[in-house]
């Protein structure tokens, strides 16, 4: 017969039990890594200031002027937007949302406007479409002239940054509201 100590069990069970929180800690702490890594690749997408020659930039605030027009928007919006995003730069890539281009347009939201097939396996061509400064602000200003004609100005910017669902789910982004008037003011004065 088979006798059971308890004390060998305990010390069995007292080790398991520290493994086991061990394991827990180890995964909290790849998971903080894991957040920290993708805000610094958020941040840095956006710190980027683009340092082009005058005619290029000069050339993409003519196309995103036009495009406003074209979908009967303010151009002070998306030009502002544009600066907070990339900085006019059209080669700005964010690997963490991913987003790219002059207005860091996602796969997803491409997708909902017909520019990519599938947002979940977007080749290397449907990207450097995104990437395009053209493709890129048709989009962007398709979804602001939707926000804008939805929601306030003030929501339509956040939702911009967050996405739709996302700012009705009460995510919201610090500092990219007052980022975007204080380019929206700039815009206006300069327009």
């Amino acid at each position: 017969m088979l006798e059971f100590d308890r004390r060998a069990f305990r010390n069995q069970s007292k080790q398991v039990s520290k493994m086991i929180y061990l394991g827990l800690a180890l995964g909290a702490l790849f998971l903080l890594f894991l957040f920290v890594k993708a805000a610094t690749a958020k941040n840095r997408a956006n710190d980027f200031v683009y340092q082009g020659d005058v005619d290029k930039k000069q050339s993409i605030k003519d196309l995103i002027i036009k495009c406003a027009h074209r979908y009967g928007l303010d151009p002070a919006v998306p030009l502002a937007i544009c600066e907070i995003e990339s900085s006019f730069n059209p080669q700005a890539v964010n690997p963490g949302d991913p987003s790219y281009g002059l207005f860091q347009i996602t796969p997803a939201l491409a997708e909902d406007f017909g520019f990519v097939h599938d947002c979940k396996a977007v080749s290397s061509a449907e990207i450097k479409m995104i990437m395009d400064p053209e493709a890129n602000c048709e989009i962007a200003c398709l979804y602001l002239q939707k926000l804008v004609f939805k929601y306030v100005l003030d929501v339509a910017v956040q939702m911009y940054n967050v996405g739709e669902a996302g700012y009705l789910q009460g995510r919201r982004a610090s500092g990219y509201l007052e980022r975007f008037k204080v380019a929206y003011a700039k815009w206006k004065v300069e327009l």
